[in-house]
């Protein structure tokens, strides 16, 4: 194969690896332009062609720095320069392809793809990586041959030399990174989102709830958190995020608390979790409910047990955190309760009067509870995220008429009677459930499992209350289950997720943590503690160096010397040795029981000895020989 052919193919695959993540968020007509200039540059380059002259791609070029030098902004310059820097990328493919202008080209598909991961940095991120890495130094190998003789003619040999040291060299810097990544000072947010917008998400939690105009967000699969923890009972699985207390017209929203309600004691005791927290665009911080400790970001605690961070999370969040169980949380000093007394201004007749029919008079607020849940499930009411109940009375339509509802209406429904009964409470909004993963030890929470419940004053705790499990279909719709992933999945999940851990949320508060604990298994003298601390500047050097090993010898090897090698170990499990090839290989065969080994050995040395290389069809007969020695 012509060396400039091949070089001029590593030229476009490098361009391509590097372009593709970036493509995505590209403006349209870059979308369109930078594919046609990579097809246009391949036919070009086959045809040995030159597209654009260079006046012509120079003045395109100051035309474009200028157009997006006009465009950029202090509070956008990501856009305009990654779309110029595709633009750049397009003309290069379209030009003349010296040894300079190659050379830009790997420079240019290298910046793209690092432009890339300021809009995203998932694990997909570290296969690009990994492959432009490996192109462009396989390229810059080959251009050194080029630039000596560009009609050179590499045929299998040379080829698998060049290929060795071209995967060899970055295979061998890799041995740096781990170390240099994990001992580099890191910031707690990286130094690049200066130049990047926040990113716009929407969360399945909103801080208006209107039974009966149910958002689609119910069904997306987008994930909100991966939580670290051990696997919970199912009544532990209720992700908190906010509350909302007051009826505003048909739709309830969050309104302040009242100061002295804040009382929730800090607990050492109860479950431990650390979170990765996608971006939501939103302050509230979600926890196992309910949430007594946490650290990793600064934020505050709201009287009604509620985490609030000081900054939108705009951006992937790590946050350790203690959450207390069953739900219960004690209630501060006395306050005014009107709040949670507040009734919407329209309450149906029909309404009342099934309430007043429940309350005898003189039951305390547990038997009020009690009577409520009883009406519940008196009704027989199923779990729907279609055909739901609306109109001007929805709770009506829910509750004595389609008799069906997404959890709004259960928790809408449960909360307004409640109040009706005199019985202090509130809507909690947030997540419940989620998938385990055996293989990560975390739960996976997406967006579909967005979730409404109720919290009841009781004695001075509010207690967490669910109308949803009273649904007569809620173990059949999931409400109560608890999945776990299984197979291919869990595998590409938990991958994303130790991405994510180890790569994307690792700041400067985890490195002081590793080398808090690093410090005291030293004092200690503990081992195996040091050795647990130190994988990674151990293991992942010594299997970079095993791959080395591996590969680049066999890489090195003609077919030829591997038919041999392999013919050698055939005779050596007949227990025949072979330390001494000055024998030959005739003498050897004949002691084998096989009479596929004489002919092997007849046929590969006619081979050796005709002074040429092995024809495709003489490399399948020798294969095919130690194939019948073999079985």
């Amino acid at each position: 194969m012509p060396i400039r052919r091949l070089l001029l193919m590593i030229a476009a695959l490098a361009a391509l690896v590097g372009a593709a993540p970036l493509w995505p968020w590209l403006d349209l007509p870059l979308r369109l332009i930078l594919p046609v200039a990579f097809l246009l540059g391949l036919w070009a380059d086959q045809r040995g062609t030159v597209l654009l002259a260079a006046r012509p791609a120079t003045l395109l070029m100051v035309v474009a720095f200028l157009w997006y030098g006009v465009h950029a902004s202090r509070g956008d310059i990501v856009g305009p320069a990654t779309n110029l820097l595709a633009l750049l990328l397009a003309l290069r493919l379209l030009t003349e392809k010296s040894s300079r202008h190659l050379l830009q080209i790997f420079i240019l598909a290298l910046l793209a793809l690092a432009a890339s991961s300021l809009y995203s940095l998932s694990s997909a991120f570290l296969l690009f990586l990994v492959l432009e890495v490996l192109a462009i130094a396989f390229g810059l190998f080959l251009l050194c041959y080029a630039d000596a003789d560009p009609q050179a003619q590499l045929d299998r040999r040379p080829l698998r030399a060049i290929f060795a040291i071209g995967l060899g060299l970055p295979l061998l810097s890799l041995l740096f990174v781990p170390p240099l990544f994990f001992i580099l000072p890191r910031t707690q947010v990286p130094l690049w989102n200066f130049l990047n917008q926040p990113q716009s998400a929407i969360s399945g939690i909103s801080d208006h709830v209107e039974p009966g105009t149910v958002s689609s967000l119910a069904q997306s699969q987008r994930i909100m958190l991966r939580v670290e923890t051990l696997p919970q009972s199912r009544n532990e699985l209720y992700w908190r995020v906010i509350v909302l207390n007051t009826p505003e017209g048909k739709a309830w929203v969050r309104r302040p608390p009242p100061p002295e309600e804040m009382n929730l004691p800090d607990s050492t005791n109860g479950i431990q979790q650390r979170l990765y927290i996608e971006p939501t665009g939103d302050s509230f911080l979600p926890g196992l409910d309910p949430v007594v400790q946490w650290r990793g970001l600064r934020a505050a605690r709201t009287p009604d047990s509620l985490v609030i961070a000081q900054r939108p999370l705009n951006q992937r969040s790590m946050v350790q955190a203690t959450s207390g169980q069953g739900g219960r949380i004690r209630s501060g000093k006395l306050f005014p309760l009107d709040l949670y007394l507040a009734l919407p201004a329209e309450v149906t007749p029909r309404l009342r009067g099934a309430v007043d029919a429940l309350i005898q008079e003189g039951d305390n607020a547990r038997q009020r509870i009690t009577a409520i849940e009883g009406f519940f499930l008196q009704q027989e009411l199923n779990y729907s995220l279609t055909d739901l109940p609306g109109g001007e009375t929805p709770l009506d339509d829910f509750l004595f008429a389609k008799k069906s509802g997404y959890c709004e209406h259960f928790a809408v429904a449960f909360t307004t009677m409640l109040r009706l009964a005199k019985v202090p409470s509130r809507l909690v909004g947030g997540y419940y459930g989620g998938e385990y993963s055996e293989l990560g030890g975390y739960y996976l929470v997406s967006e579909d499992r967005a979730h409404l419940w109720v919290e009841a004053l009781v004695d001075g705790y509010w207690e967490r209350l669910d109308p949803t499990r009273f649904a007569r279909n809620a173990e059949s719709v999931g409400i109560v289950q608890q999945q776990r992933m299984r197979g291919l999945s869990q595998w590409v999940d938990a991958f994303n997720y130790y991405w994510n851990r180890t790569v994307i949320s690792y700041d400067l508060s985890q490195q002081i943590d590793w080398l808090r604990r690093t410090g005291s298994a030293t004092r200690r003298w503990d081992f195996a503690a040091i050795f647990k601390e130190s994988i990674p500047f151990i293991l992942i050097p010594a299997t970079i160096m095993g791959l080395v090993w591996l590969i680049i010898p066999r890489l090195r090897r003609s077919p030829e010397e591997r038919l041999l090698q392999g013919f050698l170990r055939l005779l050596r499990q007949e227990q025949i040795a072979t330390d001494d090839l000055s024998l030959g290989l005739h003498t050897l065969a004949a002691r084998s029981r096989y009479p596929a080994a004489r002919i092997f050995a007849a046929r590969y040395n006619a081979l050796v000895f005709s002074g040429r290389r092995a024809i495709a069809a003489e490399i399948r007969e020798l294969r095919e020989l130690l194939r019948q020695m073999h079985s």
